[in-house]
């Protein structure tokens, strides 16, 4: 009789054993989420490659407009992107909260089987070594029911160390969750700014077709008057013109794409040229058809330089977007103001106090050198707009 009732209690212990494992293995498992689709990538990744191909040509107001139009488009792109992602991750945040949610249960769950496993494991553990040996039909019996003893304690501490392990898989999936929901608010963030960049380009496109009323020889004429009103805006505040017939020692005289995928002849192409070739410091347009002046802080994002409010000898100085509209008193021919939707970069030549000297190209003279003393790196255009400058480094 007390043989069979141990082997009772042997067989119930293996039973609970069982319901352990099981559980345990129930808990542990998690599903994949796979995202799929890369139909809008492909349409930015096209769109950037027709706003490379109009950067690469001369600026005309068909070629202007069409750049806008792109760059409405690829910022509409990116947001229909953000927002599959956004919903590709809540999606994924929702499937993670009811996973912990069926893990906890199932951890409850393996708690109780765990506590009735250990109560058993208890009481076998409470007779005495003389009573084991009273209640054996022979030595070997007595060791058959010594091993099964120990293998069952060692269950015991096998078991706990996958409940600790379970513990530690809920923990990861927590912090997954929270870092879900960082990536979520930033894509959200995300948007906003783009929304932002699309309304200023509608407005920009807007803009210039109203002041040219479509037309070429228009637009050619407030081109013209933009280099004029700069001229006339640096003398207004002070700044001293320079480097008039120079080069700086920028190699070309035509048109057409740099090594460094800017246009030739424009500030940008200087500022990249200056710093690939005479400071040996690696720039390219890393964003086509986003690489437009203002939008170098991008592009130093991009290749880990910094950027600061803080001048620096070598440094890529950047107006702000709109920040180089017309100088207070002067209007350009037959048109009311011009707002400037490029920005300029230059580099940065001296620095002293609140004030730094600069070369650059395509500021003071169509297409061509220039440097100017006396630059101040906090200033307010002609319609009283404060701007800062910022420097990359």
């Amino acid at each position: 009789m007390r043989r069979r009732a141990q082997t009772n209690k042997n067989n119930k212990i293996t039973k609970l054993l069982a319901k352990l494992q099981v559980a345990v293995c129930l808990v542990l498992f998690f599903c994949p989420i796979a995202a799929n689709g890369n139909s809008i990538d492909q349409k930015i990744q096209e769109t950037k490659e027709v706003l490379s191909g109009l950067d690469s040509q001369k600026k005309t107001l068909n070629n202007e407009v069409a750049s806008l139009d792109n760059q409405i488009y690829l910022a509409q792109l990116k947001i229909d992107s953000t927002q599959k992602e956004l919903s590709v991750t809540e999606s994924q945040i929702e499937i993670t909260k009811q996973e912990i949610a069926q893990a906890e249960d199932r951890l409850n769950k393996l708690k109780v089987i765990m506590n009735e496993y250990l109560r058993t494991i208890y009481v076998e553990g409470q007779v005495s070594t003389i009573e084991l040996i009273a209640r054996s039909k022979n030595f070997s019996d007595f060791v058959d029911q010594s091993e099964y003893l120990g293998v069952m304690q060692q269950n015991v501490q096998e078991t706990a160390e996958n409940i600790f392990s379970l513990k530690s898989t809920l923990d990861q999936k927590e912090k997954v969750l929270q870092a879900s929901h960082a990536k979520t608010k930033t894509l959200l963030n995300q948007q906003v700014s783009e929304r932002q960049f699309i309304d200023s380009q509608r407005a920009a496109k807007d803009s210039l077709l109203y002041q040219t009323s479509g037309e070429e020889g228009k637009y050619q004429i407030i081109l013209k008057g933009l280099y004029e009103a700069r001229r006339i805006a640096s003398i207004q505040t002070g700044q001293l013109i320079g480097g008039s017939g120079s080069t700086g020692g920028y190699p070309w005289v035509s048109g057409g794409v740099d090594p460094w995928a800017f246009y030739k002849l424009q500030c940008t192409s200087y500022a990249s040229w200056y710093w690939n070739e005479v400071l040996k410091k690696p720039w390219t347009n890393t964003r086509p058809g986003s690489g437009n002046a203002y939008q170098w802080l991008n592009l130093a994002m991009d290749q880990n330089y910094s950027v600061s409010s803080t001048p620096r000898v070598g440094a890529i100085a950047v107006w702000p977007y709109a920040s180089l509209s017309r100088p207070a008193g002067y209007y350009y021919p037959s048109d009311p103001g011009y707002n400037d939707v490029y920005g300029h970069v230059a580099i940065v030549t001296d620095v002293s106090g609140d004030t730094i000297s600069v070369a650059e190209y395509n500021f003071i003279n169509e297409e061509a050198y220039s440097t100017r003393a006396n630059v101040k790196t906090h200033f307010s255009n002609g319609y009283g707009q404060l701007y800062n400058l910022s420097f990359i480094y």
